[in-house]
């Protein structure tokens, strides 16, 4: 009886927060969200239980709102657009490097081992530090930074931290759609779009379609997770 009350709250507090389409501030909940799916998704039995009833349709959608485009850019802004392009690139590239762990200096340097932070992990990676379901997304020495980092400061935010976890949560979509070759999510090369496998087609209800990059949506009144799980 526990578990399915559990996943009721998780299914029912996701599709009420993951609806505020242009809103940063649900940012930390999500990319938490989507490191304990991804884990799932190593997990058969687990995800057999959690995939019939996750919300594959809206978290699509909100991945593609995250999504840098040339679109997104100024017409006359070329080199924008092209650092936008590569940046995506680099996120979707097949493998587990996670988006913040580049260590600098040359290729041999990083060859020697495990990526260290130059900075210090998001306030959402303490918070996760220690739950064996975050312990395969974290890489070795992650919590290794350059400078010390007192309990006072490790839930400080900055500003770059927002960019940061759009990029994590992109990578994190890119890494579930590889798995069992999209059987749960899907993102499409060509049109750099996320996707869902149509078993988990639903009835959003929504009254217009998600903003774009930059964009901003009117909320309006959001439903109760009742009425939504």
């Amino acid at each position: 009886k526990q578990f399915p009350n559990a996943l009721d709250l998780l299914v029912g507090t996701y599709n009420v927060v993951c609806r505020r389409f242009g809103d940063s501030n649900i940012l930390p909940f999500f990319h938490v969200t989507l490191v304990f799916v991804y884990d799932l998704s190593f997990l058969p039995d687990a995800m057999a239980r959690v995939a019939p009833v996750f919300p594959w349709k809206l978290t699509a959608l909100l991945l593609n709102t995250f999504i840098p485009t040339a679109a997104a850019s100024a017409p006359h802004n070329v080199s924008q657009a092209q650092a936008q392009e590569q940046a995506l690139a680099r996120l979707l590239e097949p493998g587990p490097r996670l988006p913040g762990s580049e260590v600098g200096g040359s290729d041999k340097e990083r060859e020697k081992g495990p990526p260290v932070r130059r900075k210090r992990p998001l306030p959402d990676d303490f918070a996760m530090r220690g739950f064996q379901w975050a312990e395969r997304y974290h890489p070795p020495r992650w919590f290794d930074t350059d400078e010390r980092i007192d309990d006072d400061d490790k839930y400080f935010e900055v500003p770059s931290m927002m960019e940061e976890r759009r990029d994590r949560v992109i990578w994190l979509g890119a890494r579930i759609a590889e798995r069992e070759n999209g059987r749960w999510l899907q993102f499409d090369r060509e049109t750099k779009q996320f996707g869902w496998n149509p078993e988990y087609e639903v009835d959003l209800g929504l009254e217009q379609l998600p903003p774009t990059p930059g964009e901003s949506v009117e909320l309006g009144e959001l439903p109760d997770a009742g009425t939504v799980a």
